[in-house]
Order: C-alpha cells, then sequence, then structure tokens
C-alpha cells in the first residue's frame, strides 16, 4: 500500500487551480520582524546542514534547487529544510486558488499541512519566514 502522504499531495497538485500569469518571488521576513526584503531566491539549510539556494523555474511550477557555490541543480516540487529550531521538514510546492504555497510535513510524518509560510533556518543559521509574493506586488 502506498504512503497516505503521496495520496494527499498528489490531489493536491491535480486539485489545485492553475496558476494566472503572475510570477511569484519570495518575500522573506526575520522571525523577530525587524528585517524583510523581497528576492528570487530562497538561501537555507536542507537536513544534512548544508548551504542551499532555490528558486521558481520559469514555469513556477518546480523549484530550481542548488549548493551554496551553484552546483548540483535539480528540479524537484519539494525541498527538505531546518525549520526555526532545527527540525528536519519538507515543503512541497502546491497551488491553492491560484497562488503558489507550501505542503510542509515533518521528517518521519506520514501526513502535514498547507501554509503559505516557510519558517527555515538560513545559511548563517538565522531564523526566517518567506511567502509568495508577486512579483509587482512586492
Amino acid at each position: 500500500m502506498k504512503s497516505p502522504i503521496i495520496f494527499v499531495i498528489l490531489s493536491l497538485i491535480l486539485c489545485s487551480a492553475m496558476a494566472e500569469d503572475v510570477l511569484y518571488q519570495f518575500k522573506h521576513q526575520q522571525k523577530d520582524r525587524s528585517e524583510s526584503h523581497t528576492d528570487i531566491i530562497l538561501n537555507y539549510r536542507d537536513w544534512n546542514n548544508r548551504a542551499m539556494q532555490v528558486g521558481l523555474t520559469k514555469g513556477q511550477r518546480m523549484f530550481y534547487i542548488t549548493e551554496k557555490d551553484h552546483s548540483g541543480g535539480v528540479m524537484d516540487t519539494s525541498i527538505q529544510y531546518k525549520t526555526w529550531g532545527g527540525a528536519n521538514w519538507t515543503a512541497h510546492l502546491i497551488w491553492q486558488d491560484g497562488q503558489p504555497g507550501y505542503y510542509h510535513v515533518r521528517q518521519g510524518a506520514q501526513s502535514g499541512h498547507f501554509d503559505r509560510v516557510i519558517n527555515y533556518q538560513t545559511w548563517d543559521w538565522s531564523n526566517w519566514g518567506a511567502t509568495f509574493v508577486p512579483v509587482n506586488h512586492a
């Protein structure tokens, strides 16, 4: 029997609305809300504590993931990241109501939750959150 999480993710992908012709970028904000900015990339730590970088592909249906030095580039619909406090999570790119978001699953869990925010640790281990915003509405 296949994992229930696979069924949920595939259902969300198949049922999600098609994106409008809007380009999205990340709006980043420090955990303490002392700083925020927009960017087309997100710099994060993966489960193995590697410094990684992710952005949306041109069609905005997949992530393009590389290491900090831009090696090992791959396209995928999910990233494995460290959240605040260092827990390992996976964020699956999901489109809902015509906007991108994340389906978050904690390492080892059989289910997760949808959210428009990802809380992650950066290359320097600081705690940040990010949402998607239209490029012209930052």
